[in-house]
């Protein structure tokens, strides 16, 4: 099982510039939502897939996020294909994941309805007050989920970077770190933070 090394929090966050405002209609549940892209897309065909790193980051989520980890998840939501069948990533990332915990991936939301991840999210931790969420969506539509859930100030999520787990809880992200996945992500003290 890989250890989950702490990256540095975005400036804003260590600099303790994150205000805790939270709106009336922002999530109220105190569970551990973790949020993390798709795994590595193969670029060079068109529709949708994972490539051979893809693959491999896949394999590794269940010691990272599965039975016996130290953030094991009853939950996961992913963004769903399109309706043609492309973009299948986020499930296809999610996938071995889910399977190793013998969970269904949600895959209700629409692509771009945040307010959707949220109110799932929010059912789910009503039933289950102290499990765990995992949420696998595109770089561009996290930041967005992030919000819906009550977070402040939300930073880019890094293009570049393909193994960060942003950590929310009680409306704040509360840690950046890495996946940590052998032979996929550099060791923490070489890596610079994309922004």
């Amino acid at each position: 099982m890989p250890s989950v090394k702490a990256l540095l929090l975005p400036a804003l966050l260590v600099a303790g510039q994150c205000t805790l405002a939270r709106a009336e209609d922002d999530p109220t549940f105190s569970n551990t939502v973790y949020l993390i892209r798709n795994a590595e897309t193969n670029t060079k065909v068109l529709g949708s897939g994972l490539s051979p790193a893809g693959q491999q980051r896949a394999q590794c989520l269940p010691s990272v996020f599965g039975p016996g980890s130290q953030m094991q998840v009853g939950y996961i939501i992913a963004e769903p294909p399109t309706k043609t069948g492309n973009k299948t990533e986020a499930v296809d990332t999610a996938t071995p994941l889910a399977q190793s915990l013998g969970l269904t991936l949600d895959t209700s939301c629409d692509r771009t309805d945040k307010d959707c991840v949220g109110d799932a999210l929010s059912a789910f931790a009503a039933a289950n007050p102290s499990t765990s969420m995992l949420v696998v969506w595109d770089t561009e539509t996290l930041p967005d989920i992030a919000e819906a859930l009550g977070a402040n100030d939300v930073p880019d999520y890094p293009s570049k970077r393909w193994d960060l787990i942003w950590t929310i809880q009680q409306n704040v992200i509360q840690a950046q770190t890495s996946e940590d996945c052998p032979g996929l992500d550099v060791p923490i003290a070489l890596a610079r933070v994309a922004r």
